[in-house]
């Protein structure tokens, strides 16, 4: 059992890229927990599709231009919200309508740019990340923006929970409703920018919808979801990081499909739970009336 778990976990250890990809794996994933149970109780599923999709024109001209990718990540998912917001007030389309066309229209974007200026990067390194390839100054900066994640959500969440579920009320209170609509754009925006380069454009908006909808099924305690979310997102991303060193698997994907498996587990429990409740109700009803 010892040399078991020796090879399973420790042994990995041994190595200095799975050290940091371990640590890069447990901010991302808390970071992205955190910040999930916000957009599923909004409804905002789509608003983190569209920023993980629509700054890849971002990553080609950081590239291109030879500047941190990160700047460019920030910069373009900034341009993202303005365009998305500036369309969401100035016309009749539905949100969802608006959030469709502006994500296939910057990707498309982004795409163009790759194939006319070839950055001397894959597309699939851009596109599903590459988590191994972290270095320590990496891990650092990942540290810093799940603490920062953290702090404002810490700080700030009764207030983000009032104003996206009571905007009237806020706005008749005092609060400075667009600011802080405005600080959870940007709280977004950080920390798809800190899951990008590890799992890429194409799975990282699973980390931010998938831990949320996980904890939406066992509770609807605010609280309750955010260490829901957060705990589930680490210890998927945990197994999973070690399950794609053991089978040599894209590490993103794993992680992905490791909280898929875990949601459809917890939601088919809960349903069988509920069902055996009804049960229970039924017959004590029956035998009520008899």
């Amino acid at each position: 059992m010892i040399d078991y778990l020796y090879s399973l976990v420790l042994e990995p250890l041994q190595y200095q890229f799975m050290i940091n990809s371990l640590l890069g794996v447990i901010f991302i994933c808390f970071a992205c927990g955190i910040v999930s149970p916000f957009l599923i109780l909004k409804g905002w599923s789509l608003f983190g599709d569209a920023l993980s999709h629509g700054v890849l024109p971002g990553i080609i001209i950081a590239i291109f231009f030879d500047f941190n990718i990160a700047i460019g990540i920030f910069a373009m998912s900034l341009v993202v919200t303005f365009v998305i917001n500036y369309f969401r007030n100035h016309t009749n389309f539905h949100e969802q309508t608006t959030l469709a066309y502006v994500t296939s229209s910057f990707m498309g974007i982004g795409f163009l740019l790759y194939y006319l200026h070839p950055p001397g990067i894959r597309i699939n390194e851009i596109l599903f990340g590459k988590m191994v390839g972290l270095t320590t100054a990496n891990v650092i900066g990942l540290g810093i923006i799940a603490g920062l994640i953290f702090l404002i959500i810490f700080t700030c969440w009764r207030t983000i929970a009032l104003i996206f579920f009571d905007k009237v009320f806020a706005q008749i209170i005092g609060l400075r409703v667009r600011i802080f609509e405005y600080v959870f754009y940007i709280l977004i925006a950080i920390t798809i920018m800190s899951s990008l380069r590890s799992v890429g454009t194409l799975l990282v908006v699973s980390l931010v919808i998938v831990p949320g909808s996980i904890a939406y099924v066992l509770t609807t305690n605010m609280v309750k979801m955010l260490w829901i979310s957060s705990v589930f997102s680490v210890v998927t991303g945990v197994i999973g990081l070690f399950i794609s060193y053991h089978y040599h698997l894209t590490t993103g994907a794993t992680i992905i499909t490791m909280q898929f498996a875990l949601f459809l587990l917890v939601f088919f429990s809960q349903y069988y739970l509920r069902a055996l409740q009804l049960k229970r109700k039924a017959r004590s009803l029956a035998k009520g009336g008899l």
